[in-house]
């Protein structure tokens, strides 16, 4: 034998051995059968080691229910001979599909693997059935019905269901339960009930719907509600719009048809007019068949126009509603029209005033009225009975005469036309009549503003005085004047006409003579009608005052010591001049003031300048001061304001450190202004631009600073500020003196401008007057006062006040500012020492600089 040979048995005779040593088997065990949702199911195999060598064992799985499997052990060893169980778990879960599923155990050693096979069952543990016993229903409009809904567990377990509804009818299903619990094998019944509506007919479905607490497998039931037209009806009228006259009758049939199945009762209800009605409010119909009820309308006498009438019946039974609305016009046939001239007046008693009274037929017949009169006895009235046709007319005639004792009251005076076969049919007009007496007819009222009127004997004053009628007619007044006055007073117009509620104005003119005493005299004013007696007076008390004792020399010497350390002579010149030339305005009284009650007359003429003569202000003071507030500027409430000077004469006030001062614009200039401040008499001339410091309160310190702003509007703007302390300023207690010539230009241009035009033969020459009489003034003031040393005293303490408010500022001021001011300073003594001796010299501007 060859070797070849042996090899092959010795392998054939080894293989068995060795297979034999690693040799295992495996079998099933236990099988669960078929299994729930949400349970678990055991399955058992067997492994045992056939071999002769310790053997080492993994096990897995495989298959469509590996995902549901668990299996114990893992892995494992076994000695020869011995045997191990393999247990697996298999849950399905409660969503996991009922249906078959496999599984593979596969137990691998040594490089081997073995498979069992198993089937798994997942079985419907929870199955059920809804069921409906009646899937539709019939029910008439507005009832409710039940549908019985059955679930029936099929399952192995307690189930718990939730319940709900969908569908076109949902909203009217309501369940008995929305959640049922059903044991295994129980059947259980819940209630759907079903309202229908009450407008709908048709087929209305809806659908149950059972949804398990475990298990995913959901049912429903369908059903249908049918509402029959049980109620269902109509009403029909022949018309819906009727037209016919008043105080007839007209009956409209309505007609109303049961359609439904079953017989109702109706109730009927109407809305509208009092006269419309129904012949019954209810009616029982069968069914298919119909019922009238009549609509029945009775207008009176007097309605007129156009009416809705609205008709509407209801079902007892469904609650069912049908309408229908009529139109309804109604014509005037029988109608009377009474209409007076006036609605209202005024009469005067003892006087007769006839209205005309129209009485027409409006209506469609002719007809006869009997005219009735409602008024006091001295009230009458034409006519009688009056028959007229349609559209006819006759025009009565109302007297109305008061008797001179009548009341003075409000009277009503009625007039009737009332138809004789009805007194229902009438028309009336009413005239309210008021009657006044004789006096209160041309009642006058007097209005005077002033009545403390103070005037000196060479002076005039005029007084405006408003006369209105508060009368009820027009009326031609008779004025006059009388008392201690009236040789002196005038009064002109001495008539007045005037429309009733209107006002006129008139003018009492005083003029005392030098004959007039001085003394208290009194002037009346009254008013009367014709011969009548006065209806009404006024007084006015006026104060004749002499004024010779007041002359020119003491006004010009006053004021001369009263500016001493204020302006200069030139400039005080100047002011006084210029005041003395002006032209003051007088306003005109207003023109239209007819439709003005008395009270704004008045205010007018307080807003306004008063109308009275002007005169010289240096040499007369003014013969009526009107009450009039001046506008004060407080520096110690706000340090700094200013106002806007309107022109000359413009005032405002002051207070300064408690002080009160008046500010008066004397004069303007191209760039200047003169200004006056009373309380201390002071003068000052500001070019624009300009500012002076004032020692108001004269405590030796400045406290207000003035500062010409220039001009807005052709209106000085004048700046006041309260200082405490001046730096490197003086305070300037010397106004700047302007040329001679250049007062006298600047008012001859002035005067120019003002009386140009006017065409006297002497204002030719004024300027020459001026001149002549500045010159006789400052000689009469040299002789009678000794002016001319107090001159020469005056400016010798002006120039050593200036010298002395220089000097402390001598260490500030450059030497060529020094030089200039000694040289400034000398050379403005030297002129204002030769203003005595020639005063049309021209003194140059003092300035002072920093």
């Amino acid at each position: 034998m060859s070797n070849k040979y042996v090899y092959l048995v010795l392998f054939l005779l080894v293989i068995p051995v060795i297979l034999a040593a690693g040799s295992f088997s495996v079998y099933q065990g236990q099988d669960p059968g078929g299994l729930c949702p949400g349970t678990t199911g055991l399955f058992t195999d067997v492994v045992t080691n056939d071999g002769s060598e310790l053997m080492q064992f993994t096990v897995s799985g495989s298959g469509s229910a590996s995902a549901i499997s668990t299996f114990v052990p893992m892995g494992f060893s076994l000695n020869p001979g011995q045997s191990k169980t393999v247990y697996t778990y298999v849950t399905p879960r409660t969503s996991t599909r009922v249906g078959n599923y496999n599984l593979d155990l596969v137990i691998s050693s040594n490089g081997q693997s073995k498979a069992l096979g198993h089937d798994i069952v997942v079985k419907n543990c929870f199955e059920f059935i809804i069921e409906a016993l009646d899937t539709e229903k019939h029910v008439c409009p507005c009832e409710s019905d039940k549908f019985d809904i059955k679930i029936i567990n099929n399952g192995d377990y307690v189930q718990s269901y939730d319940l709900s509804v969908e569908g076109e009818a949902a909203n009217s299903v309501t369940l008995s339960q929305d959640r049922v619990s059903v044991g295994a094998g129980e059947t259980k019944t819940v209630y759907a009930y079903v309202k229908a509506d009450c407008d709908d007919l048709g087929e209305y479905g809806f659908t149950v719907i059972a949804d398990p607490e475990i298990g995913s497998l959901v049912q429903s039931v369908y059903a249908t509600l049918v509402v029959d037209p049980c109620y269902d009806f109509n009403v029909q009228t022949d018309q819906d719009y009727v037209t016919f006259c008043e105080h007839t009758q007209k009956v409209i049939p309505i007609k109303v048809v049961n359609q439904g199945s079953t017989s109702n009762t109706y109730d009927f209800e109407i809305d509208g007019p009092a006269w419309a009605n129904l012949d019954v409010n209810k009616r029982d119909v069968a069914a298919d068949d119909s019922g009238i009820v009549n609509l029945i309308l009775s207008p009176d006498y007097g309605i007129e126009g156009d009416f809705d009438v609205g008709f509407k019946a209801i079902t007892q039974k469904g609650d069912l509603e049908a309408s229908n609305m009529f139109n309804v016009k109604v014509e005037k046939c029988h109608a009377v029209d009474v209409s007076i001239q006036k609605d209202s007046d005024k009469i005067c008693n003892s006087l007769e005033n006839t209205y005309e009274v129209k009485v027409k037929n409006t209506g469609t017949t002719e007809k006869t009225y009997n005219i009735e009169l409602l008024a006091p006895d001295w009230v009458t009235l034409q006519g009688g009975d009056l028959t007229l046709d349609s559209g006819q007319e006759s025009i009565l005639t109302l007297t109305v005469a008061p008797q001179y004792d009548v009341v003075s009251a409000a009277y009503q005076i009625k007039v009737r036309a009332v138809a004789i076969d009805s007194d229902k049919l009438s028309g009336e007009d009413v005239l309210a009549i008021t009657t006044v007496s004789v006096d209160e007819c041309y009642q006058v009222k007097i209005g005077i503003n002033e009545k403390d009127i103070e005037v000196h004997y060479d002076g005039t004053a005029t007084v405006p005085i408003v006369i209105e009628n508060k009368g009820t007619y027009k009326a031609n007044y008779d004025l006059g004047v009388s008392g201690t006055a009236s040789s002196f007073v005038y009064l002109n117009p001495a008539s007045l006409e005037i429309d009733k509620d209107k006002a006129e104005v008139i003018y009492l003119y005083i003029a005392p003579n030098a004959q007039v005493v001085d003394g208290d005299y009194e002037a009346s004013v009254s008013v009367r009608l014709g011969d009548s007696t006065i209806l009404a007076s006024d007084t006015i008390n006026i104060k004749v005052l002499d004024s010779k004792a007041v002359g020119l020399e003491e006004i010009t010497g006053e004021a001369i010591e009263e500016v001493e350390g204020g302006a200069s002579l030139w400039a005080r010149i100047k002011a006084f001049f210029v005041r003395l030339f002006e032209q003051k305005e007088v306003e005109e009284p207003l023109a239209e003031i007819e439709d003005l009650p008395i009270e704004e007359i008045f205010e007018e003429e307080v807003e306004g300048e008063p109308v009275e003569e002007v005169v010289e202000e240096e040499l007369v003071e003014e013969v009526i001061e009107e009450p009039v507030e001046t506008e004060k500027l407080n520096l110690d409430d706000i340090s700094l304001g200013s106002y806007l000077f309107g022109g000359e004469g413009t005032k405002y006030g002051l207070i300064v450190n408690g002080g009160e001062h008046e500010v008066t614009l004397q004069t303007t200039g191209e760039d200047y202004v003169v200004l006056e401040i009373r309380s201390e008499l002071k003068t000052l001339i500001l070019d624009v631009g300009e500012s002076r410091y004032l020692d108001l309160d004269e405590d030796g310190n400045p406290d207000t600073k003035v500062t010409f702003n220039g001009f807005i509007d052709g209106e000085a703007d004048i700046q006041f500020e309260k200082i405490s302390a001046i730096v490197n300023e003086p305070v300037e207690e010397v106004v700047e003196e302007i040329p001679e010539e250049e007062i006298i230009e600047e008012i001859t241009e002035e005067t120019t401008t003002e009386t140009e035009g006017e065409g006297f033969g002497l204002m030719k020459y004024r300027y020459h007057f001026i001149t002549v009489l500045v010159i006789l003034i400052l000689i009469l003031l040299a002789i009678k006062t000794n002016f001319h040393k107090k001159l020469v005293d005056f400016f010798e303490e002006e120039i050593e006040e200036e010298e002395v408010e220089v000097e402390p500022q001598k260490e500030e001021i450059h030497e060529e500012n020094k030089k200039f001011m000694e040289e400034y300073a000398n050379e403005a003594l030297e002129e204002e020492k030769k203003v005595k001796e020639k005063p049309k010299a021209k003194p140059k501007k003092t300035k002072t600089k920093k």
